[in-house]
């Protein structure tokens, strides 16, 4: 019976975390050089399962010439820049992560001051996140209620024990 409970709650886990990714994908959506997050399931030990996050590295839509970074959810120009100049100090939050093969970073031409600036957009497709967020909103639901049954049952079977 615990082996059921173990291998639920590595389930409710996996699609948690399958949340949180498409949560953040949608939010960063509109990111210039945003790498999206993709989660893998795998088969665990006993029979339950894992979930693994890694970045989905593969180029976004190019930016189209004159770009400019002051459009760019949260960021504002910088005093004095010309329309469409790069000022990194005043861009979107992005990702903080210090490995190369995984941080969000942009990539393209220098720009002012040696900045490098966003070359492509997002390689987020919102269409794909919002079924993800379905899925595993639903494959979530469905695993709660199966561990809810399940523990009702294991009380009505140590009742009869009682």
């Amino acid at each position: 019976m615990l082996d059921f409970v173990s291998s639920l709650l590595g389930g409710l886990q996996a699609q948690q975390k399958a949340l949180g990714a498409a949560a953040n994908n949608i939010a960063n959506a509109r990111t210039p050089g945003y790498k999206r997050f993709v989660v893998t399931n795998v088969e665990g030990a006993g029979g339950g399962v894992q979930a693994s996050v890694t970045r989905d590295l593969s180029p976004g839509p190019p930016l189209l010439l004159g770009y400019d970074a002051s459009a760019a959810p949260g960021a504002q120009p910088a005093p004095g820049a010309a329309p469409g100049a790069w000022d990194p100090s005043t861009a979107p939050d992005q990702d903080l992560s210090t490995d190369p093969a995984t941080a969000g970073s942009f990539t393209g031409a220098a720009g002012p001051a040696g900045s490098a600036a966003p070359t492509q957009g997002s390689n987020v497709d919102l269409a794909t996140e919002l079924v993800n967020v379905q899925q595993a909103a639903s494959a979530f639901e469905l695993m709660a209620r199966t561990l809810k049954r399940g523990d009702q049952l294991l009380g009505s079977l140590l009742d009869l024990f009682a």
